[in-house]
């Protein structure tokens, strides 16, 4: 039991011990058990009624308490990649936000957890492959040791993690003390878009274009594209093969110029069925697999309906 001694007693030791050794004597370390267990400073984001109840390198910004120091080239950054991935411009959403984080780490200023999260969310969106997904599984784990729990930013990081969980995530990664070099460790259960096998039925025909439109869709670009669906659409309903059908209508149509006509072309890809599901996320890959329609000397027009059928072997 340590008992309590006058204020005379503990000037008198300090004269004669020391203070340092007096706080050995008594057991104590010479800070107040309150500081010795300080939780660690809080990342900003945290509430605040003003600067005092924020971490020294932060200040009450809004009742939220935000770091001292910036970067305006990657707050700027942040802003510019934020439209692009509203926009759905994901691969470049991702590089402008990494470029954001650089800025932040060039100025020598702490990355806001809110841009750290951003950046995960478009980095996690935009990949693909196994190095990007890796890459996106580090974004997501800086956003985490970033932000607080329960912020908002972290949300949406979360659900697009959960839709790795096919992939080979080991989520008890996050949790580690540091970063992991590696997180997805464990047996990946979804199917590669390689393992994926797609055929289109399409008839030949003489129609002015036609055989190079037919030879675009059964290209690797829309076949990549398609199968990338697949494995989507594998992941809410496990099933075996998906079958879809749409329209390509392909147009030519003459423009007087005066001295001269010039043959303007336009294609368009019709889809059936929902939208947002299998049957749309066709149509989008196949028109943006078609790429720029092929110019003719002639005036034309056709369409022809397309079968397709995407399965596991």
């Amino acid at each position: 039991m340590r008992v309590s001694l006058p204020a005379a007693c503990l000037v008198a030791s300090c004269a004669l011990f020391g203070c340092d050794g007096l706080a050995k004597l008594t057991g104590g370390s010479g800070a107040s058990s309150a500081q010795s267990a300080a939780p660690p400073p809080l990342p900003a984001g945290s509430t605040c009624r003003d600067s005092d109840h924020c971490p020294r390198d932060q200040a009450c910004v809004e009742h939220r308490c935000r770091y001292r120091v910036s970067s305006v080239t990657g707050e700027y950054l942040a802003v510019v990649g934020r439209g692009l991935y509203e926009a759905q411009d994901l691969d470049e959403a991702a590089r402008t936000y990494q470029a954001a984080v650089a800025a932040f780490v060039r100025a020598d200023a702490p990355t806001p957890p809110s841009i750290q999260c951003e950046a995960a969310a478009a980095i996690l969106g935009a990949a693909r492959t196994p190095e990007a997904r890796e890459s996106a599984a580090r974004a997501a784990d800086r956003c985490f040791r970033a932000s607080l729990p329960g912020a908002p930013e972290r949300k949406q990081v979360m659900q697009l993690v959960a839709k790795l969980r096919f992939d080979g995530l080991d989520a008890t990664k996050f949790d580690a003390e540091q970063p992991a070099p590696r997180f997805f460790t464990a047996t990946p259960s979804r199917p590669s878009t390689d393992s994926v096998e797609v055929a289109i039925d399409m008839p030949s025909h003489d129609y002015p274009g036609y055989a190079e439109i037919q030879g675009s869709l059964r290209g690797a670009e829309v076949t990549r594209a398609v199968a990338d669906c697949f494995t989507k659409e594998w992941q809410k309903k496990h099933m075996k093969q998906l079958d879809t059908s749409f329209t390509v209508k392909y147009r030519s149509r003459m423009r007087d110029m005066g001295d001269y006509d010039v043959y303007v072309p336009s294609i368009e890809v019709i889809g059936v069925g929902d939208a947002s599901g299998f049957d749309g996320c066709v149509a989008q890959a196949v028109t943006a697999g078609l790429g720029s329609p092929p110019k003719l000397r002639r005036s034309t027009s056709w369409e022809q309906p397309v079968s397709l059928a995407a399965r596991l072997p």
